[in-house]
Parts: C-alpha cells; structure tokens; sequence
C-alpha cells in the first residue's frame, strides 16, 4: 500500500511570537484555554512570556489565574496534547490567513 504524506507550511513557533500584539491578541482569544496552556508549557521560551503579556491585557483576571494555576499544577503534557495543540494554533492562523 503506498501512501502519500503531505506536509502543510507552518509557521515557526518563534514567527508566530513576533506578531503584532493584536494580531496575536486575535489568535488567542480564538483558541481554547487547553491549547494556550499546552502551547505555553511545551514551548516557554517561544511563546510563553509573549502569550502571557498579550493574555493580561486581553482576558479578565480569574481567566489568567486559572491557566496559570492550571499550568503550575506541574502535570507532564503528552506529544498528542502538545500536537493537538499546535495544530489547533496553525488552523486558527490559517483561517484568520495570517501565515
């Protein structure tokens, strides 16, 4: 059986924090509270302190408590978490055709 594997242009995590703010403000209030969270914890360096920055000015204050009690709970993200994550960003990107 031969298959064929097609491989879609993402844009590369650090790409993506180099958004403009609203833009990326955009993005995120578009996504779940579970892909923020696991985007956050799987790439800290990428992504973490410029999603929280665009986050504290853009969500109420219980809402940015809970993602970070959520992610200070300390559990392992798993690859499918992580990737369903990413994916669930590139789409969001794709449909507000911003890569």
């Amino acid at each position: 059986m031969l298959m064929t594997i097609v491989q879609t242009e993402r844009a590369p995590l650090n790409d993506v924090a180099a958004l403009p703010k609203e833009t990326l403000r955009r993005v995120l209030l578009k996504g779940s509270i579970q892909m923020i969270k696991c985007l956050i914890m799987a790439h800290p360096r990428e992504l973490g302190a410029t999603f929280l920055d665009v986050l504290a000015t853009s969500v109420r204050p219980a809402t940015l408590r809970t993602l970070l009690e959520e992610m200070n709970r300390g559990t392992l993200l798993t690859p499918g978490q992580v990737h369903g994550a990413e994916n669930e960003l590139h789409k969001i990107l794709a449909q507000e055709h911003i890569f």
